[in-house]
């Protein structure tokens, strides 16, 4: 009704009025303060979206529910009183409110009680705002909360770092979407359930621990995080559409061999990331699934049967010269040695024909391989790593890089291997012609393995 209506700055509605429509004053960024009149029942839908100097409003008792982005983007908001008849709020009702640091509920309210500021159902049992205008860059989510809501943290910009306790059962939509100095998450053991965007655009979050309780990675989960690595648990069965989407720095990904199903530009754009095994698990491989991972060199597909369920355009990106898609620029795709022609003219598959390659179980694809051993009381941690002789012509040396406990150990060689001997196994590369092996093996007087990672460049 008085949308956008952007030089309004004043408003008296009479109380004869029952309803005010959604976004009825949506964008009317002058309207400084607002009394809701007796006979109105519900706040509905962006009422008050983006009335950025609205800093005070008077809501009646008659009121029952605030609706979806009531006051999304009221930036001058910094306190908000629930009246004691609100039985609902609906999702993301205070979302972008950056000065709200408080959320204040009467002590008659039967359905949402406040702490520090924060909105929870009654019982506590549902974290449902936490005010995006909070200064504390920590949070630890009490042990009474078994849900944490539809976009609670939402747009949160303060905050860089989240307790969250067993007692959480599930993460819901949008919950921790766009908090983007959230650099770090735990998600513990008692999850079963992430929501769909649920950490979306955190561009700051580079580490996360999912618990091996939860069975699916939904829509757009970590859409554009700055994860550097990731391992999916043994209780994941599915990545959903868009999951990984734009991780422009995802370097390793370990999919776990539950998984069945890889959604469509599940880890499209992330162009840092150089090497993944699909497991044998893996039925389905959707459109677009890799699309623009254009340092991807290693696609390690361990399915004994061949693979069918592959979109045509899983390993594609656009080629601005040719003015047209083509296959990613550095990939090889390593199959079963046995199945190798089968893949090779199997439907999809055959677009990379050229670009298949059969191993067998002694053989190892293009990628980084780390191995672990004891004896005598030391432990070894050994690093290979099998690449294109091309990457390496011309060079003097190859430099390993291993960090730990904040410094890096480096250790230089000028040689390379053609085979690598374990437990009596004798290990080469899948196309030996080609290939080579640079192996590095890290000696400690007690297990730190699952610590140590490793870097190969040349010189």
């Amino acid at each position: 009704a008085f949308y956008y209506c952007t030089s309004l700055t004043s408003v008296t509605i009479p109380e004869s009025v029952t309803n005010i429509g959604a976004e009825a004053f949506g964008w009317c960024s002058s309207l400084t303060s607002f009394t809701i009149p007796d006979g109105v029942t519900s706040i509905d839908a962006g009422v008050f979206h983006y009335c950025k100097g609205l800093a005070s409003v008077t809501i009646p008792d008659s009121v029952k529910t605030i609706d979806y982005l009531a006051f999304a983007d009221c930036d001058s908001l910094t306190s908000f009183t629930i009246s004691a008849s609100v039985t609902s709020i609906n999702a993301l009702a205070f979302e972008s409110c950056k000065n709200l640091t408080e959320i204040i509920v009467d002590q008659q309210n039967p359905s949402y009680c406040s702490d520090n500021g924060v909105l929870f159902s009654k019982s506590k049992t549902q974290l449902h705002t936490y005010p995006a205008g909070k200064a504390e860059t920590e949070y630890a989510i009490p042990d009474s909360v078994t849900s944490i809501g539809y976009g609670a943290f939402s747009n949160c910009l303060n905050l860089e770092s989240v307790t969250i306790p067993d007692s959480v059962t599930s993460i819901e939509v949008l919950a921790f979407s766009n908090c983007t100095g959230l650099a770090s998450v735990t998600i513990p053991d008692s999850v079963t359930s992430i929501g769909e965007h649920a950490f979306s655009t955190c561009n700051s979050l580079e580490s996360v621990t999912i618990s091996n309780s939860v069975t699916s990675i939904g829509d757009d989960t970590f859409y554009g995080c700055n994860l550097k690595s990731v391992t999916i648990p043994d209780s994941v069965t599915s990545i959903g559409k868009y999951a990984f989407m734009w991780c422009s720095s995802l370097e390793s990904v370990k999919i776990s061999d539950s998984v069945t199903s890889i959604g469509k530009e599940a880890f499209g754009y992330c162009n840092s990331l150089e090497s993944v095994t699909i497991p044998d698990s893996v039925t389905s491989i959707g459109e677009n699934a890799f699309r623009e991972c254009t340092a991807l060199k290693s696609v390690i597909v361990e399915r004994a049967e061949t693979l069918t369920a592959l979109d045509s355009s899983a390993f594609v990106y656009y080629d601005y010269e040719a003015g047209d898609t083509a296959i990613l620029p550095n990939v090889t795709i390593y199959v079963p040695a046995a199945k190798a022609e089968e893949y090779k003219n199997a439907e999809n598959w055959s677009d990379y024909a050229e670009r298949i390659i059969g191993y067998s179980d002694t053989q190892l694809p293009d990628g980084k391989y780390k191995q672990t051993a004891q004896k005598d009381g030391t432990y070894y941690t050994r690093f290979v790593f099998v690449v294109p002789k091309t990457r390496f012509a011309g060079m003097s040396k190859a430099l390993f890089t291993v960090p730990y406990n904040g410094k890096n150990y480096t250790y230089e060689t000028e040689n390379y291997y053609t085979g690598v001997t374990s437990n009596g196994v004798t290990y080469t590369p899948a196309s030996s012609g080609d290939r080579a092996m640079f192996v590095v093996t890290v000696t400690s007087g007690s297990d730190i393995s699952a610590d140590l990672t490793c870097k190969l460049d040349f010189e």
